[in-house]
């Protein structure tokens, strides 16, 4: 993300005010918002991450305190994680952190990652840092929360009989798309389709833009509703068809029908993997509340009010776009689990990769990409 002038703002506001204490013996505590153990928490790095998603837009001072309490408490939680991964002996090997980073530089051209890391103000050692950070908290709670109880035979059916018994699995279709940029090249590619000058997925992988380009343009199994609209038309043709060209927000679609099933009563066999993800995932997260809690409790945690307050009154107060919807609980803006951390290791956009148009819980962007 790249800071636009609401975070330099902010950032000249916190030199301005910070670099001049009134009193020489409060600079410490102007500066240290809070610590963990023997770990100094800086206000700055609470201004950076409240900048960055954009806090500056709520114009509530009780939701700004809200999502400051909630970011810091994510940056506190990640230091004990880490206190607690040092004393349980867990590190990391300098070649495992190479390989986490080359995952997340390969496909970029050259001097693109470079301008991407120029914008997030981090260096290739500050990124690495982080990946480090990220690679020990994640083998320390793989380790924690593998202690979870398993799940038994007679916990899934319980979850199943309250749940889903009643329930009905809606239609769902089996496809694969092509993606196409612009009209014409997505009538081009249609007509060597239906000439079967080309397979259809052997098209996806040499024309599409999609993501699933590399699978064909398979999209696996979905239902309505799974999908943007554009992928409706996909419920009214037949098995082995290939439909004509659909616009969307994404580009120009063709589809091809690969299988289909009908609405039909959920059963606990067909639920089964469902059930024991969600309960894993359940049982996961009131494992790690649990740890968190006992983590706190065994480590010193103090922070300073009075720099936090001052914190969120040094947020500048931006104007709303009105095309900007502000959620109704400040505190969505907040993550919620350990991933959430202040400082997180930054996914980078793949450059001139399109959103995946299989995405549904993404906001479509206004052209084809």
């Amino acid at each position: 993300m790249r800071f636009g002038p609401l975070a330099l703002a902010l950032a000249f506001a916190v030199a301005g005010v910070l670099a001049c204490p009134a009193d020489p013996r409060d600079q410490e505590k102007t500066h240290v918002l809070a610590r963990v153990g023997d770990v100094e928490i800086k206000d700055s790095t609470l201004l950076t991450a409240l900048a960055q998603r954009g806090t500056a837009r709520l114009t509530d001072p009780a939701q700004r305190m809200v999502v400051a309490t909630t970011v810091l408490d994510a940056a506190i939680d990640e230091e004990l994680l880490l206190l607690a991964a040092a004393k349980s002996g867990i590190t990391v090997r300098d070649d495992e952190v190479g390989r986490e980073l080359r995952a997340r530089t390969d496909g970029y051209p050259p001097g693109t990652f470079q301008r991407l890391l120029n914008a997030e103000q981090l260096t290739i050692a500050g990124l690495r840092d982080k990946v480090r950070r990220r690679l020990v908290q994640d083998a320390f709670l793989r380790a924690r929360l593998a202690e979870a109880q398993p799940l038994t035979e007679e916990d899934l059916r319980a979850r199943f009989d309250a749940t889903l018994k009643d329930k009905k699995v809606p239609a769902q279709v089996r496809a694969r798309q092509i993606l196409l940029k612009t009209s014409e090249e997505a009538v081009h590619v249609l007509a060597e389709l239906r000439a079967r000058k080309i397979g259809f997925e052997a098209a996806a992988q040499q024309y599409s833009a999609a993501p699933d380009a590399e699978d064909g343009g398979d999209l696996g199994w979905f239902s309505k509703g799974d999908m943007p609209d554009a992928f409706d038309i996909c419920f009214n043709l037949e098995n082995n068809t290939i439909s004509d060209v659909v616009g969307s927000s994404y580009g120009f679609h063709i589809f091809q029908i690969l299988d289909r099933k009908d609405e039909r009563p959920e059963t606990f066999e067909g639920a089964r993997a469902r059930l024991e993800e969600e309960l894993t995932r359940e049982r996961q997260s009131e494992l790690y509340a649990k740890l968190l809690t006992e983590l706190r409790a065994a480590t010193t945690v103090s922070i300073n009010r009075e720099v936090l307050d001052r914190v969120v009154a040094l947020l500048p107060t931006a104007p709303v776009e009105p095309s900007v919807v502000l959620p109704e609980d400040a505190t969505a803006r907040a993550l919620d689990s350990h991933e959430s951390a202040i400082d997180p290791v930054p996914e980078l956009p793949k450059a001139d990769r399109p959103a995946r148009a299989q995405d549904a819980d993404r906001p479509a962007p206004e052209a084809a990409p």
